[in-house]
Order: structure tokens, then C-alpha cells, then sequence
């Protein structure tokens, strides 16, 4: 079999595992918007772990990504980089391109709703902060005691 083939289903297939991957970050995204509304501390704390787990396991395919591409175009790991999926399609054998631009079109909507659903989590996030410190400035301008301590 022809190493670029092999090397072309192997990028194909990892982009597929990085499509999965940004689609388990988009359900946690949601769960932490849950957890946000909620003030579940502890969900939150345990979406941040599981949210940096999967940021690690995509930086390693990103990496994964970019050395098969310079492979395969025999190319620079830095141009590599610079390359975006449109870019990657055009230099593919037409029977992967459509596979790939499927799935470049699959990412780029999943990348846009994991963006919006991020920007959600700091709205709430920011909110929550503002509510604890309006209540804690509440709590200290009225010479409030808690526990018998004064704040």
C-alpha cells in the first residue's frame, strides 16, 4: 500500500478522534453551564479537571496533526502549522477531499458552538463572582457577624 495513503487515512482518522474530542468539550461546556447556574462548586471544580484533561489530550493531537501533514506535503512542522483545513484539502487526492472537507465543515460548527457556549460559561462565571462580592460587601458594610467572627 502507498505510504501517502497511509499516512492520509491516519491524518483522517485523527481528525475524527479531534472532532470527538471538541464534541466531549462542547458537552462539558454545557454541564458546566449547569453547574454555573447552579453555584455547584463542586461541578465546576470537576468540569475545570475534566475540561483540562481534554485541552491536553487535543494539544497532543494538534501535534499528532501537524507532524503527518509535514509528512505527508513535505513540508516544515511550522508551515505545517499555518496550515488551515481548506488549505490541507486543496493539496489531497479527490477521493479523501470530500471526507475531509465534511469534516473541516463538521469542526468549524462544532469550534463555533464550542466558542459561543465558552463565552456563556464567563458571563455566568463573571456573574457568580459579582454575586459573592456584592454579598460579601453587603456583609461588611453592615458590620455583619457570621459565626460570631466579624468580616
Amino acid at each position: 500500500m502507498d505510504c501517502r495513503a497511509d499516512v492520509t487515512n491516519e491524518l483522517i482518522e485523527l481528525l475524527h478522534r479531534q472532532a470527538a474530542a471538541i464534541e466531549a468539550m462542547l458537552a462539558l461546556a454545557h454541564r458546566l453551564q449547569e453547574c454555573l447556574v447552579h453555584f455547584d462548586t463542586s461541578g465546576i471544580e470537576r468540569s475545570t479537571r475534566e475540561q483540562e484533561s481534554l485541552i491536553e489530550q487535543v494539544g497532543r493531537m494538534e501535534e499528532q496533526r501537524i507532524a503527518l501533514l509535514a509528512t505527508l506535503l513535505g513540508i516544515s512542522a511550522d508551515r505545517a502549522r499555518q496550515l488551515t483545513l481548506s488549505e490541507i484539502c486543496q493539496q489531497l487526492p479527490s477521493d479523501t477531499r470530500d471526507t475531509l472537507e465534511t469534516l473541516a465543515d463538521s469542526l468549524r460548527t462544532r469550534l463555533w458552538q464550542l466558542q459561543l457556549a465558552n463565552g456563556i460559561n464567563r458571563m455566568l462565571a463573571l456573574r457568580g463572582k459579582n454575586s459573592i462580592a456584592t454579598t460579601l460587601s453587603f456583609v461588611r458594610e453592615q458590620g455583619l457577624h457570621a459565626i460570631n467572627t466579624s468580616l
